[in-house]
């Protein structure tokens, strides 16, 4: 789980987060942060690994956010299955 906190002075657009995973079946993502993170406010994200095959599966979340933030980003989630 990874917390988006926003310590601006405006609120922070959130132009999308979202999973990038070649196993997409595998992964499922939630994130509280809606379109925007108010002053002073967090959102959480979470990423759960939900293995149906063997081996290790990588998958990246991608943060789009606005008002000059550095992104896009990539935030890295590996799991490893031993079905």
């Amino acid at each position: 789980m990874a917390t988006l906190t926003n310590t601006g002075t405006s609120a922070l657009p959130v132009n999308g987060i979202v999973l990038l995973v070649v196993n997409a079946n595998q992964y499922a993502l939630t994130n509280s942060c809606g379109t925007e993170v108010a002053v002073g406010s967090a959102g959480t994200i979470s990423v759960v690994f939900k293995p149906t095959s063997p081996g290790q599966k990588l998958a990246y979340v991608r943060f789009a956010l606005g008002r000059g933030a550095a992104t896009p980003a990539l935030v890295p989630s590996t799991g490893l299955a031993g079905l």
